[in-house]
């Protein structure tokens, strides 16, 4: 009797067994027909999302129809972000490497159409650019549509089962034939292309850089570091510490053996300098030691305007100060003027962590045609107007932007100080006039 009871016992849990495996199973197949299924829609996002950034380009280059919204996204972010998650997971799968070159590209495309189009012409390389990455996107489109077959224009349920049941294999075959073709002769250059910036000076963008950086930085020199085709849109200065054949450097001085990088944008003319490598030093300075050692680090500067922003930083694990960023902007006539905006960052050790001015023209500031009453007639009475002002920006264009609530929420709009015209609304806020 006791054997048959463990026998029945045996059975049982021998039946539970595969009664688990059966359900595990079931739930497997089940989450990677999901996975399968999301790539494969993910894969065609991306594809429409290419197919949308060539109608543009077709704008662009057909009809010379320069006239587009501000920082227009010509390719969806969401799509690419969406596609790139997905071919990670693709790779991960077929066990083959994630990265591809193409990706790069499509993902800085909205940043380099921008820069072409910021001066409202386009240049002889530019023009070659976007014709370039028109026939490199029609080849990838033309794949694209070869995948999916029948499945582009109409509904085909087995051979929709079919693709995503083979979903990686055609992650893996895309991204290799788009990176093989990205690196030919004719479209290689697509990579590193930035934009025509013919009215960028070197000499004096290395003037500038290294007439700001011994102001701030002492006993370091700049050397130029980068090659106009590595960074079309920018010239790259960086110092460096000298150090012995013991890999000692030459100078016990913390503050003296702190490497930085200076990057000069050619279209702004904005100037960055950046702490890249430092032994950090013991000293940790209060609140008040670091406001003293700002106006003392910027006081060598010719103009450094108001502090309309100072935020304080902490540490994350223990609550001690991290940094202090100081933020400075003047106002002239009543226009606060972004050309003439500085930003100090210090760490608690005393150290720069980056500081930023503007290689401005020193253009005289025309008042705008438009009167702020103007400019207010256009927002329904139903907002609450808390502010208006006036903003230069890094164009020169003179801006009023109105601060205003709608129920409980409040916003910002742009208006282009001359013609009236609305550029921007949103939450986003300059907080210039709120020191």
């Amino acid at each position: 009797m006791k054997n048959i009871n463990t026998k029945k016992i045996a059975y049982f849990l021998i039946y539970l067994l595969i009664l688990g495996g059966i359900f595990y199973a079931r739930n497997n197949f089940d989450r990677q027909d999901r996975f399968n299924s999301r790539m494969y829609y993910d894969f065609q996002d991306f594809g429409r999302a290419v197919e949308e950034l060539n109608d543009d380009l077709l704008r662009i280059l057909v009809l010379e129809d320069l006239d587009f919204p501000r920082e227009k996204s010509f390719i969806n972010r969401n799509a690419l972000l969406n596609f790139q998650r997905s071919k990670g997971y693709a790779a991960d799968r077929g066990r083959y490497q994630s990265y591809h070159e193409y990706q790069v590209l499509y993902n800085q495309v909205n940043t380099v159409i921008d820069n072409i189009l910021m001066d409202g012409s386009i240049s002889p390389s530019e023009e070659g650019y976007l014709k370039a990455l028109y026939n490199y996107s029609e080849a990838l489109i033309h794949e694209y549509r070869g995948i999916l077959g029948n499945l582009y224009d109409e509904w085909h349920h087995e051979e929709l089962k079919r693709l995503q049941k083979n979903i990686v294999a055609i992650y893996e075959d895309f991204s290799t034939q788009a990176d093989i073709l990205l690196k030919s002769e004719e479209y290689s250059f697509l990579q590193d292309y930035r934009g025509d910036f013919p009215e960028a000076n070197f000499s004096r963008a290395k003037a500038f850089s290294e007439e700001n950086f011994s102001k701030i930085i002492s006993n370091q020199s700049l050397d130029f570091d980068n090659k106009d085709e590595e960074h079309m849109d920018k010239f790259i200065f960086s110092t460096h510490v000298g150090r012995d054949s013991t890999l000692i450097y030459e100078n016990n001085d913390p503050f003296h053996n702190a490497t930085y990088q200076v990057e000069y944008h050619k279209d702004s003319k904005e100037v960055t300098l950046t702490l890249r490598r430092a032994v950090v030093p013991p000293k940790e300075y209060t609140e008040e030691e670091l406001d003293a050692l700002a106006e003392e680090i910027l006081s060598p500067l010719d103009h450094i305007g108001f502090l309309y922003k100072r935020k304080v930083n902490f540490m994350l694990d223990d609550g001690g100060l991290s940094s202090i960023t100081h933020s400075y902007i003047e106002k002239i006539d009543g226009i606060y003027d972004e050309q003439r905006k500085i930003q100090l960052i210090l760490e608690s050790s005393g150290l720069i962590r980056e500081f930023y001015i503007v290689d401005h023209d020193n253009v005289e500031m025309t008042p705008p045609s438009i009167s702020k009453e103007e400019i207010l007639q256009q927002i329904n009475p139903e907002a609450v107007i808390k502010e208006i002002f006036k903003v230069r920006n890094l164009e020169g264009e003179i801006e009023y932007e109105v601060h205003f609530t709608y129920g409980d929420t409040s916003y910002g709009a742009i208006f282009d100080g001359d013609s009236g015209e609305l550029k921007y609304t949103g939450r986003n806020m300059r907080k210039y006039n709120q020191s």
